[in-house]
């Protein structure tokens, strides 16, 4: 994530990134350091797309449940671990 702004950007766990080759979920709250770089760990949310809707990533305004992060997190740390 390229954070371009004078001040910093937070992130929520669980909040959608809709653009680029396929939308994505944040695994965890982050906060953006201003004119920054930084590698954000996420969840790809559509399985198959991988055509470019834009070169950018926007923010949706979704947010996934606190059911879907809990299984989510499951699913990133049971990868991690193999």
């Amino acid at each position: 994530m390229i954070n371009e702004a004078d001040s910093p950007v937070l992130l929520l766990d669980g909040e959608e990134l809709i653009g680029a080759k396929q939308n994505r979920t944040l695994n965890t709250t982050i906060l953006l350091k201003e004119h920054s770089r930084t590698i954000i760990p996420v969840s790809c949310t559509e399985a198959g797309r991988w055509s470019i809707v834009s070169d950018r990533f926007s923010h949706s305004d979704l947010f996934a449940t606190h059911r879907i992060r809990e299984k989510k997190i499951r699913s990133v740390t049971e990868n991690q671990r193999t």
